[in-house]
């Protein structure tokens, strides 16, 4: 992989043919290159990115995306979050990995399929959106659901059993064709996609599988027990990068990815980073309010009586 160079924004790196190094996240950004380069020589990791809505999670796997190139197959999933107060991981058990594989599916041959289909438990399979909609387990359908989520000795084996199914398929993908998994949203994953997870870090030496699994830790804590243990972990604690608030002098670098060649007054951008306690998400959406408002100008300049007092 060609190693990254210097731009002229403060020392931000990019890598040729893709976009800039978010701001404020140069030290995230190049733990996940690392990561991409020995992906790219061949060994597997997890890395976990924590942070609260709207610190830029998403805006990071977005920027892995542009990483690809013709060689480089990059999966993006989202985890559903609940419905009202129905949690959907109840019924789709393994959901990120089954949209995983699905996607996978479309990447390559009819006889690869075939074989896909034969090597992965009916619990996968009923976790992968067909026409834009689920298929859920049988008995799930045909049982009471209460009854389907009992722990039965029984239900434990198949648990075990899909999981297992499920890391197996992903070991035999990656020795054919090595590919990043970016996950969003995991805070609202399964139980059973925990414990693929927790197999799966140990994979370094042995297939080429990336995953990059983001979640909000408030989240997690609240209502994901099974993921909140795997992440006090060692080996997690070791990959998981923490997003912060931007500082403050990286305000006008993030407001010129949105208003290119803007120009802020010192005060203003004091101002900015003040009101959106330096979160990009929130200081985006002032910055997309300044423009709808029509204190952006056509040159650029932001007015400072925009974000008066």
């Amino acid at each position: 992989m060609t190693q990254p160079g210097t731009s002229a924004e403060a020392g931000t790196e990019v890598l040729p043919g893709t976009a800039a190094v978010l701001p404020g996240r140069t030290a995230v950004s190049n733990r996940l290159l690392a990561a991409v380069d020995s992906w790219r020589s061949g060994k597997g990791d997890v890395v976990f990115l924590a942070g609260e809505p709207g610190m830029g999670k998403s805006a990071l796997l977005s920027w892995i995306e542009s990483l690809r190139d013709t060689n480089t197959i990059i999966l993006r999933v989202d985890c559903r979050p609940p419905i009202g107060t129905f949690n959907v991981s109840a019924i789709a058990p393994l959901q990120p990995f089954g949209l995983a594989i699905e996607q996978l599916y479309l990447q390559t041959e009819e006889k690869a399929r075939k074989r896909l289909v034969l090597n992965v438990g009916m619990s996968v399979l009923s976790a992968i959106p067909v026409v834009g909609d689920f298929i859920y387990a049988f008995k799930a359908v045909s049982q009471d659901l209460n009854e389907y989520k009992k722990e039965t000795a029984a239900l434990q084996q198949k648990k075990k059993a899909a999981v297992q199914d499920c890391v197996d398929t992903l070991r035999e993908i990656g020795q054919r064709t090595p590919f990043v998994l970016l996950v969003d949203d995991g805070h609202w994953s399964d139980s059973q996609s925990v414990e693929v997870v927790r197999q799966l870090l140990g994979i370094g030496e042995d297939i080429p599988v990336l995953i990059v699994w983001t979640f909000t830790p408030s989240i997690v804590q609240r209502v994901n027990v099974p993921l909140a243990t795997l992440l006090r972990t060692a080996s997690s604690v070791e990959r998981t990068k923490t997003i912060e608030s931007l500082p403050a002098e990286e305000t006008l670098s993030l407001v010129r990815l949105l208003v290119p060649n803007a120009s802020v007054s010192t005060a203003t951008l004091k101002r900015l980073h003040e009101r959106s306690d330096g979160i990009p998400g929130i200081l985006t959406e002032y910055v997309k309010y300044l423009e709808h408002a029509g204190f952006v100008q056509s040159d650029g300049t932001i007015a400072d009586d925009g974000v008066d007092d």
